[in-house]
């Protein structure tokens, strides 16, 4: 759910991008047997979009509370 800016800064390792923005879009090469769990920055805003969005085209998902930086444990300050 992160900008390609904010993917190559950091990101969880084995992570796939695809922007909330795309997301519609790019639903199509999705795996509906698989759980996905949605993550941005700092968690909550776009992440929680996402899994709802996921969620509504009946896929398995959740959202990352404390986003990429908390799985990372990287201070945003």
């Amino acid at each position: 759910m992160r900008s390609e800016e904010e993917f190559r800064e950091a990101h969880i390792p084995n992570a796939i991008n695809i922007s909330l923005e795309v997301l519609p879009n790019q639903i199509n090469q999705l795996n509906k047997n698989y759980q996905y769990v949605t993550a941005c920055v700092k968690g909550g805003g776009r992440s929680a979009d996402g899994a709802k969005l996921l969620a509504d085209y009946g896929f398995k998902a959740k959202w990352l509370y404390g986003g990429t930086l908390g799985w990372l444990n990287i201070n945003p300050n």
